[in-house]
């Protein structure tokens, strides 16, 4: 058996490999090493040593930080722009629509609920009944 040395990353192999366990360059691409000494084709050193991996060095977790950093800000910026809640906008129109109920609770969604006298319904961002006020608070 025969070592050859691998073109891409110089690591040391046999003859019968069909690529360098090192850096993975196809057998077709590579040469022959001539043995140390010529009297024999066999080396005397152990194989494991003759064997010295040259990785080729790789970014990978470079590239993994910078594709995660990425999809984080891209979520984070679809968020405020798509995902944020809506506004309460005061307008002189909405503060005289507004005084037209006895009770007024939270905006949830785009609506709050109102009650007059003595009957709920909802309203809408702009002051505008959605449900009239025609429910009961009374329970069975």
């Amino acid at each position: 058996m025969a070592l050859t040395t691998c073109k891409e990353c110089g690591g040391k192999m046999s003859d019968r490999a069909t690529e360098c366990p090192h850096c993975g360059c196809p057998r077709e691409f590579q040469g022959e090493i001539q043995p140390k000494d010529n009297s024999s084709t066999q080396s005397q050193e152990p194989l494991s040593e003759q064997i010295q991996p040259n990785p080729k060095k790789t970014h990978k977790g470079l590239w993994i930080s910078i594709a995660a950093i990425l999809v984080i800000a891209l979520c984070a910026g679809a968020f405020l722009l798509f995902g944020g809640t809506s506004t309460l906008k005061i307008t002189p129109e909405l503060t005289k629509a507004l005084q037209r109920y006895d009770q007024i609770d939270a905006f949830s969604e785009g609506m709050a609920a109102v009650r007059r006298d003595g009957k709920w319904g909802y309203i809408n961002l702009q002051g505008e009944e959605v449900i009239p006020c025609q429910f009961s608070d009374e329970f069975p």
